[in-house]
Formats: C-alpha cells, structure tokens, sequence
C-alpha cells in the first residue's frame, strides 16, 4: 500500500488551517502542518488527528526545511506539498519588505530546491491576483504581466516566477493559483472585513483610505479552498489558476452592507491613501471553471453575511477583545 504525504505549509494561518480540515474530511493523506506560528497563525485551529502533525519551523531556514524532507522521504511513499505559508499584510510590507522577501521568496525557493531533490510528487504554490497590479478595467487573465504594487506583491510575483523557473528547469511538477481577497471567521484582526466589524461593534469609526473607491473581488475562503484542492487534484504541470467569484466591491460599499448587515451607523474616518494603493483589482477565473470543473458559489452573498454575523459574535467575545486589542494595524485592502 502507497503511503502517501502532505505538507502544508502555514496550515496553521486562516486559509491554511481551513485547507488542512478540508484535506482530512475529503482524503486518506497523512498531512503535516510547517508553521512558524507568528501573530497570524492559531494552531487551535489545526483539526486534533493521528493523521496529522505539526512542525513550528520557518520556510526561510533551509536546514529544517531540509531535515523535516529528509524525514519525510524516509517514511512516505509519495510526498506533495501545498505551500500557503507567506507574509501578507500589505501595509507592513510598505513600512519595510525584508521580512517579505526572506519568507515568500527564499523561504519558497527553498522549498523548490527541497522538492525537485527529493522527488516530490506535486507542488502547488498559493498566489494572489494583487501580483497582476491594478486593472483598470476589464480582468486579468493567467497569461498577463505581472505589474505588483507593494513588496508583498512583488515578493509573491517573485516567488510565482520562481516556481515556474523550477518547473521549466527542473521539471518539477507544479501549479499555482491566484485568488482574490478571502473572507471568513477566522481571519486575522488586521484585515479589512474582521477588523471594519469589530470598530463597527464597539462604535468606533472605520478607517479608509483616500476616497474608498478602492474595488476588490471577494471570495469565501472556503470556495477558496476548494479551489486550491481542484488544482492539486486536476491541475496541470506549468499552469496558473486564478480563483474569483465576481463578487466585487467598493470599500465604501462593503462597508455600508457590513453596518447593514450588524445594523449599526456606520461611521468612516477618511485617512490619508496607502502609498502605491492600486484602485482595482478583478480576475477572469474561466480557465480553473473549464479545466478544473471549480467555481465559486452563488451564495457569495449569503456567505458574506453569515461571516460577518460570526465575526461580531467573536468581536464581542472575552477572547476576541483580547485578539483585537494586540493588533496596532487597522486593515489591510
């Protein structure tokens, strides 16, 4: 009997541990979690299995990247890695990019060199759409140029054109994907939708920046998952998959249903705009609906409401005053 592994990396962030649950209720994988366990990651969140195993380790440090492969070659039969692990807010990267670049690019170059040597079966690198820049108009397709805004942008463009290097060079079988902005319970108080519900719930004003016209594509982080399960499953060697849903807005206009949503007044403190702060972001996700049988669901709406309803709940709660009180950053968009 084939025995077979999955490495996730920052399985234990938002997205990350919604994937790992995900994982255990549709397969039979054994399934190891690598995770620095920084501010963003709660590793209460990691499903309690025999089947899987958690490793507080960084991407960045090549030696323990490298023990923890040596491990896993001596054990497993076929290994796959999904690899979400990053550094993500926006607005930390414009105060300074270092961070950045030492966890999405050599944290993922190492990674690569990792699995080409040691035979990996299947690679799938988690992206974003802010890599294409801002669109203007229309929806940026698979085949665009990269155009990123902010260091974290620019380290994810990197670390896309790094997977696609190893593919090239090294044949290693890989795909990316490249979603548009998640929502769930979940996610961490610095984001714009937790962190806009928890001001809302306490009274507070919101924070904007500039005018906020700013329009962004959203997507539950559960059809954003299954998205990231569809390409690891059907996905082919050398593609890109952008995952959306359509489902865009204003800031001001997401605002306006979250205080509807909470009935609360809703209250803006316009603030001076993010530096480089792209206006528009869209993606034309036909390409995963026609090769991978994914799309999004119809019930955005519905879902987003239903985010929103869990996060006051939490907002409101002992531990998530003591969650959002830790966080100096208002959000992120």
């Amino acid at each position: 009997m084939t025995r077979e592994l999955l490495i996730v990396t920052g399985g234990a962030g938002f997205i990350g541990s919604v994937l790992v649950e995900f994982v255990q209720q549709e397969s039979n994988l054994d399934v190891w979690v690598i995770d620095s366990l920084t501010y963003a990651s709660d590793k209460s969140r990691i499903p309690v299995s025999k089947n899987i195993k958690l490793l507080k380790k960084s991407i960045s440090n090549f030696r323990d990247m490298e023990k923890i492969f040596i491990q896993a070659k001596s054990r497993y039969d076929e290994i796959n890695v999904i690899h979400l692990a990053a550094e993500s807010h926006v607005d930390r990267s414009i105060k300074s990019g270092a961070l950045f670049i030492e966890t999405n690019v050599v944290g993922t170059q190492n990674l690569l060199e990792l699995s080409s040597r040691m035979g990996i079966k299947r690679f799938v690198h988690v992206s974003t759409d802010e890599v294409y820049g801002e669109v203007i108009s229309g929806e940026s397709i698979e085949s665009d140029s990269l155009n990123p805004s902010s260091a974290y942008a620019a380290s994810k463009a990197a670390s896309d054109l790094l997977v696609l290097a190893q593919i090239r060079t090294h044949g290693l079988d890989a795909v990316i994907t490249r979603c548009t902005n998640n929502f769930g319970a979940h996610q961490a108080p610095e984001k714009f939708v937790p962190r806009a519900v928890n001001r809302l719930m306490q009274r507070q004003p919101v924070p904007v920046y500039g005018n906020g016209e700013q329009m962004r594509e959203w997507i539950s982080v559960a059809d954003h998952v299954r998205g990231i399960w569809s390409a690891f499953q059907y996905g082919k060697s050398g593609e890109i998959y952008n995952l959306g849903s359509g489902w865009r807005k204003t800031n001001i206009e997401l605002l306006s249903i979250i205080s509807e949503v909470l009935n609360v007044k809703l209250s803006l403190d316009f603030v001076s705009d993010r530096l480089g702060h792209d206006t528009r972001y869209a993606v034309n996700s036909n390409k995963s609906r026609e090769q991978l049988g994914w799309s999004a669901s119809e019930l955005m709406e519905e879902s987003f409401f239903s985010t929103i309803k869990e996060l006051a709940d939490i907002s409101l709660s002992v531990k998530g005053r003591k969650r959002f009180g830790k966080m100096e950053m208002f959000y992120a968009n």
